[in-house]
């Protein structure tokens, strides 16, 4: 039997980042950083991406992003933009994963940090928004299959 497999697994959901004090410890940073360590998976929800800690923002493998007002669409701009793609082509991702349909009326922006850039943003988690091929016209979307194994 594997060492992880006989280990207790647990889930943390941080949901109050207004207490500045308790994301500024030792015991947080050392759990926001080094999860696997302690056979954590944390998940941070937030309204402000501002108020998670930075040191926690740049470990997140997979980040969920609701749209919310021109002042965080420039943050994640600033902050989630490739070096290979222009400001206003990544706001043009950003439009795509936060445009409302019939069928989602709060879609957001998936960023899988792990993945290439071609497949690194995603609308909700099943549609890729692929900018990095039709940089001067539209952007590329693709429908992925999320019940194939």
């Amino acid at each position: 039997m594997d060492v992880m497999e006989a280990v207790k697994h647990s889930l943390i959901i941080y949901t109050s980042f207004q207490e500045q004090k308790t994301m500024q410890s030792k015991e947080f940073k050392a759990i926001a950083v080094h999860p696997r360590q302690y056979f954590i998976f944390g998940v941070c929800l937030s309204q402000y991406i501002q108020t998670v800690p930075k040191l926690v923002r740049m470990q997140c493998q997979n980040l969920i992003l609701f749209q919310g007002n021109a002042a965080e669409a420039e943050i994640y701009t600033e902050t989630y933009c490739p070096p290979n793609i222009n400001k206003k082509d990544f706001r043009k991702v950003l439009d795509i994963a936060w445009q409302k349909t019939d069928e989602c009326k709060h879609s957001f922006l998936h960023i899988v940090r792990g993945c290439p850039i071609e497949t690194r943003f995603r609308r909700n988690f099943d549609v890729i928004i692929d900018n990095t091929h039709n940089r001067d016209t539209n952007v590329v979307t693709v429908k992925v299959d999320l019940t194939k194994k």
